[in-house]
């Protein structure tokens, strides 16, 4: 009866400190998850690859700052908004995307200056090399999601980034 006691308290003991340690685990995760967000890099391995603020590089004609963000209610969108040059915003509102494909397919939900078409969606393709982000928007004014995940990704050709984007250069951003 005494071994057996004994067996059960330091089995106990074990668990306790095994859940003291996940618990300590989980706070030093929370914590590095907090610094990295702050940092604007991704803050969690499921979220994308490209989450943060960009801007356009200064070759770009726009001066484009790209956003991409949880919103209020916890949705990823990707907000673009010319700063010079041009006069146009837009919200994709991100309804699937692949890190390992480095695409996003998105609804736009708002717009001004014809950044994209209200309702209608389309498929972008990124490649990040360090915190310089190439953006393709390869895909637009589809009508559904289900079409906009069957485009084509042929016409984003990632080893050509100055004319490999459906015959125009990719988009160039800097990380913020």
């Amino acid at each position: 009866m005494r071994l057996s006691l004994t067996i059960v308290l330091a089995l106990l003991a074990v668990g306790c400190n095994g859940l003291l340690q996940t618990e300590q685990d989980n706070n030093e995760t929370q914590l590095t998850l907090a610094a990295l967000a702050i940092a604007g890099a991704s803050n969690a391995p499921n979220d994308p690859e490209i989450a943060g603020v960009w801007k356009e590089d200064a070759s770009g004609f726009c001066n484009t700052t790209f956003t991409v963000s949880k919103n209020g209610n916890g949705i990823w969108t990707a907000y673009s908004d010319a700063i010079t040059g041009c006069s146009f915003s837009a919200t994709h509102t991100l309804r699937d995307y692949s890190n390992s494909l480095r695409r996003y397919y998105y609804e736009c939900t708002a717009q001004t200056g014809g950044g994209c078409t209200v309702g209608q969606f389309g498929a972008v393709a990124w490649i990040v090399q360090g915190t310089v982000m190439h953006y393709c928007e390869y895909s637009s004014s589809q009508t559904t999601l289900a079409a906009a995940q069957a485009a084509s990704a042929a016409s984003a050709n990632t080893s050509n980034t100055a004319s490999g984007c459906g015959g125009f250069s990719w988009s160039k951003y800097n990380r913020n």
